[in-house]
C-alpha cells in the first residue's frame, strides 16, 4: 500500500510540473511569435524620391521625413490589433503629417497575417508577410500596398503627392509582449 501511494505521489507530482510549465507562459500558443508591438522601419517606394531636400534621393521615406517615424502595429492576443499610422499630407503648396488610427481584428494562417477594419470609407481587408526573428533584428510584419500615397517635390520645392506601390515593414520591439 505503501509502495502504491509512493506511485500515486510521483504521478501527481508529475503531472501537477507537466501542467505547471505548460500554462506557464500565456505566449506559448500558436500565435506566440505574432503578439506585440511593432514600429515602422521602412516605407520603400519603388522609385527614389528627395522629399526633403537634401539633394540626396531614397527610395526609404523614412529617410526622407521624420513624419513616418512613429507608426506602429500592435497585434493583440484577444485577435484584435491597433494600427497607429503617420503619413505625409498636403494642403495646397504646405505639407504636415497627418495621425489616424485603424483598429480592427486580425486572423493568422502560417506567415500570413490577415487584418480587418470597419473604416468610415469603407470595409478594408489587408494582408501582411510575417517573419520570425532572424537573430539581428526581430519579428517583421511587411505589406505591399499599390495605389499608396508617395509625396515629393517639384522643381521648385513644392510638395505633391503621387500614387504608386510601396513596401512597408513593422519591426516588433524587444520588450513587447501582448
Amino acid at each position: 500500500m505503501k509502495k502504491e501511494m509512493k506511485k500515486m505521489k510521483f504521478v501527481l507530482l508529475a503531472a501537477t510540473a507537466c501542467f505547471a510549465l505548460s500554462c506557464d507562459d500565456e505566449r506559448d500558443t500558436i500565435n506566440n511569435d505574432i503578439t506585440g508591438t511593432y514600429n515602422l522601419t521602412s516605407f520603400r517606394t519603388e522609385m527614389p524620391v528627395d522629399y526633403d531636400g537634401n539633394g540626396t534621393r531614397s527610395s526609404d521615406l523614412m529617410d526622407e521625413t521624420r513624419c513616418y517615424d512613429d507608426s506602429r502595429l500592435t497585434i493583440n492576443r484577444d485577435g484584435t490589433y491597433i494600427l497607429e499610422e503617420n503619413a505625409v499630407a498636403i494642403n495646397g503648396t504646405t505639407s504636415f503629417c497627418d495621425a489616424r488610427i485603424v483598429k480592427g481584428t486580425w486572423t493568422r494562417s502560417g506567415n500570413s497575417l490577415t487584418t480587418t477594419s470597419d473604416l468610415e470609407d469603407g470595409y478594408v481587408v489587408d494582408k501582411y508577410a510575417f517573419a520570425t526573428d532572424n537573430g539581428m533584428s526581430g519579428n517583421t510584419m511587411t505589406i505591399t500596398m499599390a495605389h499608396a500615397d508617395i509625396p515629393f517635390r517639384d522643381a521648385a520645392g513644392n510638395p505633391h503627392l503621387t500614387s504608386g506601390t510601396v513596401e512597408v515593414t513593422y519591426t516588433e520591439r524587444p520588450d513587447s509582449a501582448y
